[in-house]
This record gives structure tokens, sequence and C-alpha cells, in this order.
């Protein structure tokens, strides 16, 4: 009898680590360029571009 214990195979899960590493880098690079020309793609300013709060944010909406 062969007690040995079998071989561990992890060519599988390296190879989706390496694709979803590519896919990541390549989705970076094609954001990039268009960081200047968000606020214009999105219809607002650039210093509320990142972070604007929904229209109705608790301090500003009327009292029901």
């Amino acid at each position: 009898m062969d007690d040995s214990a079998p071989a561990v195979r992890s060519g599988g899960i390296v190879g989706v680590l390496a694709a979803a590493g590519i896919v990541a880098a390549l989705m970076q690079t094609l954001v990039v360029p268009f960081i200047g020309d968000m606020p214009r793609l999105l219809d607002t300013s650039a210093s509320n571009a990142w972070s604007s709060p929904p229209p109705c944010w608790p301090a500003r909406c009327p009292s029901r």
C-alpha cells in the first residue's frame, strides 16, 4: 500500500489569481485617463464629483 499524500495541484488557483490581477491592472489603466473628464461626464462640479450626498440628506430633508 502507498500511504503517501496525493500531490496538491494549485495551477488552477494560480491561473485565476493571475487573470484577476491582469484584469484589475487593465481596469485601472482604462479609468485613469478619464479622471479629469469625470466631472463633465457625470454632469457635476469638480468639487462634488467624488462624494455627493443623496438628494435628501438628513440635515437638509424637509420635516415630515
